[in-house]
């Protein structure tokens, strides 16, 4: 053995990960690997693999639905063969074939990935597997030329296993062409564009009754996670329960969101959030029903907005219904920051009593401006909330009722937004008013819970009569200068 091939087979056999997961390899093929590279280099092997699909779905991982169960035991089984070649002294390329994967090619065809995006990925697993092999081999004194070596072997094992993909991939879209799924998916894509089609034929098609109503639910997932198939057709089934029946129709995009539509002849049930299984970490937007073709995009754009929302609030599921105002005002993210900046002025700041006064007003709006039902929903006396409020008002310069839109707006944006320039963090998860069907998002210190009996006690521990429920009027904010003119006019010297 020369003295490089015995560098290369000391730097392979002291290879090792500890606390690595387990290999995904079948066991006979599992125990061959262990026999000719050791324990400790099998262990290297499963732990190499993870930290670069990691690194791969932290780089550009908005892919969500891709098959890393498949791209996990392909990359397994490549790096433990490169390993076994230098071992044995073979510096052979891998021979052509045994790259090929059909089920990780027809899912990059069938949710339309661009190649682009998918050599980036390929290249940035290759990236870090080299990375980890060099800097493992470097540290031995016999090192250099194991490293030389390897990163041969590496990179042809590599490189061969991207071009198979890209030719395989190539070849799967031209037979594809004529496939049902892709005539599916054009028509799918051809409708969210908002371009013509005959709607007998895409019904026939699709499968669904385009002329009829629907219901969009989005799906998603915070960056670095993944979207398995059976939690999608959870909330699918989940979502047919709530509207009321119909048929499901399901489109997943090339970045892993996915998109569900219930269509049916007539009208359901709006979906209530309550009544929807959304299994972690998923999130999920829904739209309003919607009739005909057009309507089919305009709930799947609503149901996208409302996802978007969520995500960045942490609230699931948001439909559309409730934010629409805060999803609209957010399609331009600096505009939406002055907007909040300029309507709320000091109260947008992000100590927590502005965090609460702002919670406390989204109360006041959900429930129509009035002050008894107010003080049920966030658990607060009566008095404490009128004063809340007339803190609110100093601090925006005007009465409530004055630009009601306009401060409306500003505090449910600001709640489902984390804005750029800011570094305020995103407000607390919703709790719906039983007045209103409007989402409430309450800080967790907001209210006390008071007692279910007829008297409650108040901060000063003073049994006070429960408000009855009705309309009260907000009491004007006076300005501090009118305020010392009244105080004036009242005061005589010695007076009480």
């Amino acid at each position: 053995m020369s003295l490089t091939a015995s560098s290369v087979h000391d730097v392979v056999r002291s290879l090792d990960w500890p606390h690595a997961p387990e290999l995904v390899l079948p066991p006979p093929e599992a125990a061959r690997l262990v026999g000719v590279l050791g324990e400790g280099a099998t262990r290297w092997v499963a732990g190499a693999v993870e930290q670069a699909i990691e690194e791969a779905r932290g780089a550009g991982g908005s892919d969500l639905m891709a098959p890393w169960d498949r791209v996990r035991w392909r990359l397994q089984r490549t790096i433990a063969d490169c390993l076994v070649r230098m071992v044995a002294g073979d510096v052979s390329t891998v021979p052509d074939g045994t790259s090929r994967d059909a089920v990780v090619i027809q899912d990059i065809v069938g949710r339309d990935v661009d190649l682009p995006t998918l050599t980036a990925l390929v290249r940035t697993l290759q990236h870090a597997l080299l990375q980890l092999f060099l800097v493992h081999a470097l540290r031995r004194p016999e090192g250099a030329a194991a490293a030389s070596q390897g990163v041969h072997i590496l990179t042809s094992a590599l490189d061969g296993w991207v071009d198979d993909l890209i030719v395989d991939v190539v070849a799967e879209r031209q037979r594809a062409l004529e496939s049902t799924h892709t005539r599916r998916r054009a028509v799918v894509q051809a409708l969210l564009a908002g371009n013509a089609v005959d709607t007998g034929a895409a019904s026939t098609l699709l499968g669904v009754p385009l002329a009829g109503w629907h219901v969009a639910c989005v799906v998603g997932a915070a960056v670095g996670s993944t979207v398995e198939s059976s939690s999608v057709a959870r909330v699918a089934a989940s979502l047919v329960r709530a509207v009321g029946g119909g048929t499901v129709l399901q489109h997943e995009s090339s970045t892993g969101q996915v998109a569900l539509w219930v269509c049916a002849e007539r009208p359901g049930r709006a979906p209530e959030p309550a009544g929807l299984e959304i299994p972690p970490p998923l999130v999920v937007g829904v739209g309003r029903a919607c009739s005909g073709p057009s309507g089919l995009r305009r709930t799947y754009v609503e149901a996208s907005d409302a996802m978007r929302l969520a995500r960045r609030s942490a609230t699931s599921p948001l439909r559309y219904a409730d934010v629409a105002l805060a999803a609209t005002l957010n399609q331009d993210e600096e505009r939406a920051r002055w907007y909040v900046e300029h309507t709320l002025g000091d109260l947008a700041g992000p100590d927590h009593d502005m965090v609460t006064l702002r919670a406390t007003l989204r109360a006041f709006f959900a429930t129509r401006m009035r002050v008894a039902p107010t003080a049920e929903l966030l658990f607060l006396h009566r008095n404490t909330l009128i004063s809340r409020l007339d803190r609110v008002e100093r601090l925006l310069g005007h009465r409530v009722s004055e630009r009601t839109a306009e401060v409306q707006a500003a505090p449910a944006q600001r709640a489902t937004r984390r804005l750029s320039g800011c570094t305020h963090r995103v407000e607390p998860a919703t709790r719906s008013s039983p007045q209103s069907a409007a989402h409430v998002p309450l800080p967790s210190s907001l209210g006390r819970r008071r007692r279910s009996s007829p008297h409650h006690r108040s901060d000063a521990g003073v049994a006070i009569q429960r408000p009855e429920r009705r309309r009260s009027r907000l009491r004007v904010a006076r300005s501090s200068s009118s305020s010392a003119a009244a105080a004036g006019s009242t005061s005589t010297p010695g007076g009480h």
